[in-house]
């Protein structure tokens, strides 16, 4: 079995958070005001990693996000199913949400519904404000199973800064 080009890096701290940084990973500030970035690979031109930082204005935390998710799913599956819908609503959600707990907090995982590529969305809370970690990689991706694999992995590796 061969080890994978994204095993080896460091992590990096930055404004709010921390965040392993393969070494086959390029690092491309996304959102300065708010404290994002976004990870990109050459050896894998559709696969890309960005943090976003939001404000929790409803104070329902990650859980709270995830219900209104889920609310909204229900609408749509409600419309799609219609047998006089003529006019399809796009999927919030890909089957149910996974939680899943990394050494320092715990996180949702999603599948997004993307159509034409692999998209998950990671959520970690803390008072106040969501990361929301958006992983994807188009289908044409010969690897893509891997690829996504790899990139929740990474995903995983996000941790509050205090």
């Amino acid at each position: 079995m061969s080890t994978s080009s994204w095993s080896t890096g460091l992590v990096r701290e930055f404004r709010d958070f921390a965040l392993f940084i393969p070494d086959s990973a390029r690092v491309e500030p996304s959102d300065s005001a708010a404290g994002g970035v976004r990870l990109s690979w050459s050896g894998c031109a559709s696969c890309n990693l960005s943090v976003r930082l939001e404000q929790d204005s409803s104070g329902a935390g990650i859980d709270g996000r995830v219900a209104r998710l889920i609310a909204a799913q229900r609408v749509i599956d409600s419309i799609n199913n219609d047998p006089h819908t003529t006019v399809f609503e796009f999927d919030e959600l890909v089957g149910p949400p996974r939680p899943f707990k990394t050494a320092t907090q715990r996180g949702i995982m999603l599948e997004d519904s993307c159509g034409d590529c692999g998209a998950e969305t990671l959520l970690f809370g803390r008072r106040g404000q969501i990361a929301v970690v958006s992983l994807s990689a188009d289908d044409d991706e010969p690897a893509l199973p891997r690829r996504m694999c790899e990139l929740a992995v990474v995903g995983k590796t996000f941790r509050w800064q205090d």
